[in-house]
């Protein structure tokens, strides 16, 4: 099965989590902050290697499980950082972050170690999907039982 992605799967993703920024607009150009822009192509780059390079985005449903481990205790929004999460994922391992169908989150603190635990698993009920097919995904296309390769 080279190729192939098993979920479950987790990644830990080193650094400080960062919450999305607010959009910004400068000159008639919209941006976000370089620093949330640098945090969410490096979680990206983390989601492509855990995944490997054959992982074809998924329309899911996913579900996604986050700890948040931050360097201080500031009273940090959840879901601001819950969301940098779910954009470094789509293109990666979902298609949209639309089809993230669950998920749940913690903040903690961690002052020597921050981080971001990522856990991400295919729900069962995904539309089109056969119940007896493998919990692994090469893409959106599921063949039925019978069906020519």
């Amino acid at each position: 099965m080279k190729g192939m992605t098993p979920f479950p799967l987790t990644i830990i993703h080193l650094g400080q989590p960062l919450p999305a920024s607010r959009h910004r607009t400068g000159r008639g150009h919209g941006y976000h902050l370089p620093a949330y822009t640098a945090y969410k192509t490096a979680l990206a780059w983390a989601m492509r290697q855990a995944v490997g390079p054959r992982h074809v985005p998924d329309r899911g449903p996913w579900g996604v499980t986050l700890m948040f481990y931050r360097n201080r205790r500031d009273d940090c929004d959840g879901d601001n950082l819950e969301k940098g999460v779910l954009d470094a994922g789509a293109k990666v391992i979902w298609s949209n972050d639309r089809y993230v169908k669950r998920c749940q989150w913690e903040v903690g603190y961690d002052k020597a170690h921050p981080r971001v635990e990522i856990r991400v698993e295919m729900l069962p009920d995904a539309p089109g999907r056969p119940p007896d097919a493998p919990r692994t995904c090469r893409g959106h296309f599921y063949r039925e039982k019978g069906d020519p390769p």
